[in-house]
């Protein structure tokens, strides 16, 4: 639903594709997709070394996120989205310990499941074979049994971009952090970050950034990601296209640092922090911050050793650096979809089941931790109804009665416990712990693929 840090003609682009709750799941991209786009398969088929070589030397942060075109539904993104290591700095998210097998135990129905598109009613199996659907790999997986999975457009064993999907991961960490009870997220940013006292963020508490309700001028709207001279534009050009941006106050080293950055960013006047969800990458990128700052380790660090190696994870996935060697865990995480399903499936009973006395022994708890619990009773609905009352941006769309809120990251959190979390050009990862079910996916351009997850979710019974 929400979308990862970019550039904000995707934000409009996504406002006119959630339309209610019978929303429709394909052919409603925004730029429309070209009739002669190159094929997902070609990615599974292989680039050619002069294609390769093409499309590293294209690279920049205008090749990924175009002010003019918003996300970029053209040849080049098949190839990032697989070879994001290629392009960027990475740090190694290292796996540990047997592999979680998932037993093969197909569910022909789920393949049958339908759902209003512009093209009428479609299956399930139809819209991902649709040459305009741009999904690369789609997965689901039921008491730990994949019951559905296709990979039109990957390899089952290539790494492919998160984005926002990955803005789940400090936040996941800080939880598990604050059941160890080295932080309280009720305290202000500025009790574990000296460097932010006598800047806007000092009193700011830390679940008010968690919920995208830090009430900073750091949301991403058309106006502050098409701005060059906002905080904001200049945040990701330096992120994702490793852009020197000059300072713009004298006395100050020639260039901006990702966390000079940071604590510059300003304050605004008509909002209250806590008051009202205003989606920002920003908002991850101070979480990143304080996991490091609390657990003294860098974040891709803890996150192998807390998490990553806790899933049965196939192989080591990696999350992007910025030029000052910081995690972008805001949008850089790349995995196999069967690891990012493992990662959907440690919010349900079935990770539990397998690995929850052991993590519970290496995060040093005598008291089960159910993070899904943890979400689900941290919602603050009145965030996610001042956001759907005031609109613009994410936010021009009926809401759907279902969602509860967003709550620690995640964009939706259901009136039934699930969760969903998505990122830009169509990733995303949808779980319902109750039925012990993940919906997993990778695209190279945005269709509304939650509602196809859901639809998914009612089809089986908890």
């Amino acid at each position: 639903m929400r979308i990862p840090g970019a550039n904000v003609m995707i934000a409009a682009a996504l406002a006119v594709l959630l339309v209610g709750v019978t929303a429709t799941v394909i052919l409603r991209q925004e730029p429309p997709v070209p009739d002669n786009l190159l094929p997902v398969a070609a990615a599974k088929d292989g680039h050619t070394v002069e294609e390769s070589y093409r499309y590293r030397s294209m690279f920049s942060s205008d090749a990924v996120f175009n002010t003019r075109e918003g996300f970029r539904n053209f040849a080049e993104n098949v190839y990032y989205n697989l070879h994001w290591d290629d392009v960027h700095a990475v740090n190694i998210v290292r796996r540990a310990g047997p592999v979680w097998e998932l037993p093969y135990a197909p569910d022909a129905e789920i393949g049958s499941i339908k759902v209003e598109t512009l093209a009428g009613m479609m299956p399930l199996d139809e819209v991902i074979a649709h040459e305009k659907s741009r999904i690369q790999g789609f997965i689901v997986v039921h008491k730990g049994n994949i019951v559905y999975e296709k990979y039109p457009g990957m390899d089952e064993n290539d790494n492919h971009i998160w984005y926002s999907t990955s803005k789940t991961l400090p936040s996941t960490i800080l939880s598990i952090l604050e059941a160890q009870g080295r932080l309280s997220v009720n305290d202000p940013v500025d009790k574990y970050l000296d460097k932010a006292k006598g800047t806007h963020w000092e009193g700011i508490r830390i679940i008010d950034v968690m919920d995208m309700a830090s009430g900073l001028d750091l949301a991403e709207t058309i106006d502050t990601m098409l701005n060059e001279e906002h905080k904001v534009n200049k945040y990701f050009r330096i992120s994702i296209g490793g852009d020197k941006v000059a300072r713009d106050d004298s006395g100050r080293p020639a260039y901006w640092t990702i966390d000079d950055l940071m604590y510059a960013i300003d304050g605004k006047e008509d909002v209250l922090p806590g008051t009202i969800y205003e989606y920002s990458s920003l908002n991850t990128r101070m979480l990143t911050m304080l996991v490091e700052e609390i657990s003294g380790r860098r974040f891709t660090e803890i996150l192998s050793d807390y998490l990553w190696s806790l899933i049965g994870a196939e192989g080591d996935a990696f999350v992007g650096v910025n030029p000052s060697g910081g995690a972008v865990a805001g949008g850089m995480m790349n995995s196999r979809l069967r690891d990012l399903a493992r990662y959907g499936l440690f919010f349900t009973p079935a990770w539990q089941e397998k690995f929850g006395r052991q993590a519970h022994k290496k995060w040093g708890l005598t008291e089960t931790l159910s993070l899904a619990e943890v979400i689900f009773e941290g919602c603050r609905p009145a965030l996610y109804r001042a956001a759907m009352e005031a609109g613009g941006g994410f936010f021009d769309f009926s809401p759907d009665p279902e969602i509860r809120c967003n709550s620690r990251q995640w964009d939706s959190v259901y009136t039934d416990g699930d969760m969903y979390k998505a990122g830009v050009g169509g990733q995303g990862v949808y779980i319902s712990p109750k039925r012990d079910l993940v919906v997993a996916f990778y695209s190279t351009a945005y269709a509304d693929w939650e509602h196809f997850a859901r639809a998914i979710a009612e089809h089986i019974s908890p």
